[in-house]
């Protein structure tokens, strides 16, 4: 069955196409037929939910609607549908939009369409690009037609651990389209144009592609088998298992820089729990949030002392007098003196910044006196980020940032290799 067809306008007349090796039935989204009545679905990433443009009196914002009871409905259908030996097959067409940062506040929605649920396994993480690109690496053979005319991807992923997954195209070495399973196929295309004669071209060469890479699959050894080794089959596997943690460690290892990277993106409570990982994971600073006050962090020595206090801001802009005001309204709401240590810790020009380049702006020099009047030390993200590749290449110690941050007003600005603290 292809579900769902009709919300995107993609349904065919007859509602039928016939081959030697399959008949695909296509079916409305509101359909009364189970998944699991089909040996296999073809179904649509966004089926249920929806993110609409609205305005207010104010400014415009992004609301999310889910159709839980229809989407719970069809995830019980589909889980029958693996259970039974049958297979499906999601089509990646839009971002996931996991996670929406707006006017302030952040969002979370990974839970709200088929295609997510069945992507939310420990250890796997996906990540949407800037923009669609239509270059990808195929993997598998089946697919090289489809993926050489409608191949495009928004989406790339990551996983370690046991997953039972099967790459099916590469971008830039990094997975963007899989089978896990051998039953659930995740596959980045462009959707052909409603009223073109190629949408029935676009679901044959999919079909096949499917029909024939499930065919070589389960036809693959069986466990009982494949536990019979060769004796040139054992050096083999010593050597795969190898190279399979080395890679299994790296990936970690790069999702973990990958994370650093998100402060100079994420906004509201993203950006304090992102901001927390780069202190303490990158950085190796003891840092602790407020739960009441979420902006607000506590920077701590050696001995669990308050050693610094720290204010968290994004903003679509630069940096603001009343951003250096809040971090000095920090420091007297807990109770100390106006020469104790604040960090402002800015992310600047969230949605305006297309490269590093125009991210790089500077703190203008009214902002810098007021935050020497005020003893305010001022850090970008960006700066932050800056800081965390001198630690890397070894010519900053732990102990020199938190003297910094102790003893330092002004703005921290890291230019090349040189650390410098901006008075005016």
């Amino acid at each position: 069955m292809v579900h769902g067809a009709d919300v995107f306008g993609l349904q065919m007349e007859p509602a039928e196409l016939d081959d030697r090796n399959y008949k695909l039935t296509f079916a409305p989204f509101r359909t009364e037929k189970r998944l699991s009545e089909f040996d296999g679905v073809i179904t649509f990433q966004r089926l249920y939910e929806r993110f609409d443009r609205k305005k207010s009196y104010m400014s415009s914002y992004l609301a999310h609607s889910c159709d839980r009871d229809e989407l719970d409905k069809r995830e019980k259908e589909a889980d029958l549908l693996i259970k039974q030996g049958g297979f499906i097959v999601f089509l990646l067409h839009m971002p996931f939009r996991d996670r929406i940062y707006e006017n302030g506040h952040s969002a979370e929605f990974r839970n709200t369409d088929l295609v997510k649920r069945f992507l939310n396994w420990s250890d796997l993480y996906r990540e949407d690009y800037d923009q669609r690109v239509t270059s990808l690496s195929c993997v598998r053979d089946e697919f090289t037609r489809f993926f050489e005319l409608y191949g495009a991807v928004w989406s790339s992923f990551s996983y370690h651990g046991g997953l039972p997954w099967r790459n099916l195209a590469l971008r830039n070495g990094k997975p963007v389209s899989m089978v896990i399973g051998d039953d659930l196929f995740f596959i980045p295309c462009l959707l052909p144009e409603q009223r073109s004669d190629r949408k029935e071209e676009f679901f044959r060469l999919l079909t096949d592609a499917i029909i024939s890479c499930v065919k070589k699959l389960r036809v693959d050894l069986p466990p009982w088998v494949d536990q019979f080794l060769l004796p040139q089959e054992y050096a083999l596997v010593e050597e795969q298992g190898r190279l399979s943690s080395r890679l299994e460690a790296i990936e970690q290892e790069r999702s973990q820089l990958s994370r650093f990277k998100r402060v100079l993106l994420s906004d509201g409570d993203a950006l304090v729990d992102d901001t927390l990982t780069l202190l303490t994971k990158g950085l190796g600073l003891k840092v602790t949030a407020d739960d009441q006050y979420r902006e607000d962090i506590r920077i701590l020595d050696d001995n669990d002392q308050l050693a610094a206090l720290g204010e968290v801001k994004g903003t679509t802009r630069g940096v603001k007098r009343e951003f250096v005001n809040q971090a000095d309204s920090h420091r007297e709401r807990a109770n100390l003196p106006p020469a104790f240590p604040v960090v402002l810790i800015v992310n600047t020009h969230i949605k305006n910044a297309r490269t590093v380049q125009e991210k790089d702006q500077e703190v203008p020099t009214e902002q810098i006196a007021h935050a020497v009047k005020m003893n305010v030390l001022i850090a970008r993200t960006l700066d932050l980020l800056n800081l965390l590749v001198l630690a890397q290449k070894g010519m900053i110690a732990r102990d020199a940032i938190l003297t910094v941050m102790k003893t330092e007003s002004g703005w921290l600005k890291v230019v090349g290799d040189e650390i410098r603290v901006e008075k005016e």
